[in-house]
């Protein structure tokens, strides 16, 4: 438990008999001061100011001091009233009726409004005129009611309501007037006044001296708008001061006859003339003073609160845009981290599915058949992979739509060409129906992404007939449409709205393997592209997806008899550089190219690479792009810069990336590209598209068109 200290101790009943004698003094100068003028207003003061003294020095002390003060208070009435030794018993009557009415307001305050009266509020105001105006001295009469007749109600009852109305008077003058000295030190530390708005006080004076010089009524209109000037001035401040000026100087002038209230005589019109006008005025002044102090606090508290506010704001955007910034740098190191386990995951998995084909060249029919499910299953766990990285992108923003001539007859060709294994395991029938051939502006790897995904899906969920293959160009609109059409079960029309959603799956599609990423990836590829996707179904009835982009036609192609394309039993010669940092893949390259005559150098890099290339001549370097030491694409650059045998020798990018063709790879440094795993047909077109291309040397590329048996 916290002890008190002595110098706390000694201090507080030092603070309380200051209180104290104050409160003496002061109950005892005003009501001394109220007693002289009894002959001139009949048998009461025309305003008793003692007890708005004591309440308002009992509004601002604690509960615990209101004892001490009523005691102090009942002695200075005692002490004042004349010859009280004389009359002890009218004395202590009447003291004890005052400090009865200063106990009555002080209560009533306090439970009705709860502290000192707020004078800009309207209910407080209300309620103190009500207490102060009308209960308390009613109440404080009643009681001195007995000692004012000698016996109650006897004589006239004009005598107790001047007592009422002085008592009043004191209250509702005195009281809000004392309050608002008391809160002047506050008021002056908040609000410095100005020089000059100090002088309005001087004017104020002036005007007082000019009013209460003169003998007639109008003079007193003209302390008013002085008193108000006064107030918009100095607000609460000078309310106070104010309203102490023309209070004290009224009641002044007129205790010694002096001015325009005194010049009406002693009787009951100039008291109720005198009232009137110190409490309208009074009052007036004070609730002005508050208001405007209200406002002014309220108008820095907004302007306060305004700018609080921007800070927030501010502070808020900053957050936000930390906020996004980080979010930023999470997808894009989600989107590096993905990028880069995809790579270390494809690259054992192109690993298997190109072992597992080389197996399944050499192995036994028994065996051949299991091994094509080992690279089916491959296959299905390569294109998940694919579609992580795809979709990590696709969030991250990173994928970027490279539009180039590409010839829709020969996109739908290839699309179908990748699904032909699959399709014929099944029996089932791709067909390709097409109308004249474009030559469109469109990114080619992209679309044929869509593609493969429709077609997969049909495959997979087609059981028997055929998968259709639609490409339409509306020349007069601009627009590519692309519609695949399976056998499969078909969509009910709530699942038709959810199936291009990530990880969405239909029923019949949650029995088959899949991320649910595809469709998804098909929607976000084609809404890059500024097109749409939907599907046409219906349960039992097949599913026609489909895909519409704007492109704009670079000519139409002529018909012509298409190059005879490579088989896959053709023969080669010549020299190939493999650079690849994974001794998998080097191994599976060599198989395939030595299998069609080709005799094959290995690099591990690709600053191993440009060693090799700068030591002897290749006729086709096949190049990684993602290798330690040196990149791929860094490595063919210095080829293409440097005077050696090969600068122009064709360059064939080789990487698991399914897009990387479509994405950043130069064609001033590489003439085509092979994806990982290899695919022998693949392999053999991109080996005779680039030699083709490669028209900046002499080549010494030669193709025997005997085929191996």
């Amino acid at each position: 438990m916290l002890q008190d200290s002595p110098r706390s101790r000694i201090a507080m009943p030092v603070r309380q008999a200051g209180l104290f004698l104050l409160a003496l003094a002061g109950v005892y100068s005003l009501a001394w001061f109220c007693i002289e003028i009894p002959e001139r207003s009949g048998l009461v003061a025309p305003i008793w100011l003692a007890n708005g003294f004591l309440l308002a020095l009992s509004l601002r002390a604690p509960p615990r001091g209101w004892p001490m003060l009523m005691f102090a208070g009942f002695a200075g009435n005692l002490l004042a009233y004349p010859g009280f030794q004389d009359a002890l018993a009218s004395a202590v009557h009447f003291a004890a009726s005052d400090v009865a009415e200063v106990l009555i307001a002080l209560l009533l305050i306090r439970l009705s409004i709860g502290a000192a009266p707020d004078f800009s509020s309207r209910r407080d105001l209300i309620l103190f005129i009500v207490v102060c105006g009308l209960i308390a001295p009613g109440a404080g009469t009643l009681l001195a009611s007995g000692h004012l007749t000698g016996e109650p109600f006897d004589r006239p009852a004009g005598q107790m309501i001047r007592w009422m109305v002085a008592n009043a008077m004191g209250l509702l003058v005195a009281t809000p007037l004392l309050l608002a000295l008391a809160d002047m030190r506050e008021d002056l530390l908040e609000r410095r006044p100005e020089p000059g708005a100090l002088l309005c006080l001087g004017g104020l004076g002036v005007v007082l001296v000019v009013a209460l010089s003169s003998s007639a009524v109008a003079a007193l209109f003209l302390i008013a708008p002085v008193l108000m000037w006064v107030v918009f001035r100095l607000e609460r401040v000078g309310a106070a001061l104010g309203g102490a000026m023309v209070g004290l100087s009224t009641i002044g002038a007129t205790l010694w006859g002096r001015g325009p209230i005194a010049a009406q005589g002693a009787g009951a019109d100039a008291m109720l003339l005198l009232h009137g006008f110190l409490t309208s005025l009074m009052l007036t002044s004070l609730v002005v003073g508050a208001v405007l102090r209200e406002r002014r606090v309220l108008r820095e508290q907004l302007a306060i609160a305004s700018i609080a506010a921007v800070a927030a704001q501010e502070r808020a955007l900053m957050e936000e845009s930390k906020a996004r910034q980080a979010a930023e740098v999470a997808a894009e190191m989600k989107a590096t981290f993905l990028a880069e386990m995809t790579h270390e995951l494809r690259t054992p998995v192109t690993s298997m599915i190109g072992f597992a084909r080389i197996a399944q060249d050499e192995a036994p029919a028994s065996l051949a058949s299991k091994i094509e499910k080992i690279v089916g299953a491959g296959e299905g766990l390569l294109q998940t992979v694919n579609d992580l990285l795809d979709f990590s992108k696709l969030e991250a923003g990173r994928l970027v739509i490279r539009p180039q001539p590409t010839g829709l007859r020969e996109l739908g060709r290839k699309a179908l060409e990748l699904l032909e294994p699959q399709a014929d395991a099944k029996g089932l029938k791709l067909v390709h129906e097409d109308g004249p051939d474009w030559t469109l502006m469109v990114d080619g790897p992209r679309l044929n992404q869509i593609l493969v995904n429709y077609l997969s899906n049909a495959v997979k969920f087609s059981p028997t007939g055929e998968v259709r293959l639609r490409t339409r160009y509306d020349v007069d609109r601009g627009i590519l449409r692309l519609e695949v059409s399976d056998n499969g079960p078909g969509v009910s029309p709530e699942q038709a709205s959810l199936v291009f959603d990530r990880y969405a799956q239909t029923e019949a599609g949650a029995a088959a393997p899949g991320t649910g990423l595809g469709l998804s990836i098909c929607r976000q590829l084609a809404e890059a592209m500024s097109g749409s996707v939907g599907v046409d179904s219906a349960p039992g009835g097949g599913s026609t997806f489909w895909l519409e982009i704007p492109a704009q036609s670079v000519r139409p192609l002529a018909a012509k008899a298409s190059p005879p394309q490579p088989a896959i039993g053709q023969q080669f010669e010549g020299r190939v550089l493999v650079a690849d940092d994974n001794p998998g893949n080097r191994h599976i390259a060599r198989h395939f190219l030595e299998a069609i005559g080709f005799e094959v150098v290995e690099a591990t890099n690709g600053a191993e690479a440009v060693e090799q290339a700068r030591a002897a001549t290749f006729d086709i370097v096949l190049m990684d792009l993602n290798m330690p030491v040196l990149g791929g694409r860094q490595a063919a650059a210095i080829l293409r810069e440097s005077e050696g045998p090969n600068r122009s020798v064709p360059i064939i990018a080789f990487s698991a990336g399914a897009a990387e063709h479509g994405e950043g790879l130069d064609g001033r440094l590489f003439n085509g590209f092979v994806q990982k795993p290899l695919q022998p047909r693949e392999l053999i077109e991109a080996l005779a598209a680039s030699a083709s291309r490669a028209n900046s040397r002499e080549s010494d590329f030669i193709v025997q068109a005997a085929a191996v048996s």
